[in-house]
């Protein structure tokens, strides 16, 4: 199982905190089509590499970087979140 954590406007745009998944997608990007297919249209249009982070058991994951691997199957919490800009 893993858990996926879904912070500030995803969490409120999903209506979900966090969710547990009782399957390990193989990676990132699967485990992204996944919750997309799950929350509809709104998990197709902002769980997305290019619009949100993502942290694997609390560090920093780069979804844009093709060669990325991270084996999921040893992971324990995904977390998502928006880019935060200051100002």
């Amino acid at each position: 199982m893993i858990k996926i954590l879904y912070f500030a406007s995803l969490r409120e745009s999903l209506g979900i905190a966090e969710e547990t998944l009782s399957f390990v997608p193989a990676d990132l990007t699967s485990l992204l089509k996944t919750l997309q297919q799950r929350h509809g249209h709104r998990g197709r249009e902002l769980l997305l590499p290019s619009r949100v982070l993502c942290a694997v058991d609390q560090v920093m994951v780069d979804l844009n970087d093709s060669t990325l691997v991270i084996d999921l199957s040893v992971s324990k919490e995904i977390a998502f979140f928006p880019p935060v800009t200051g100002g």
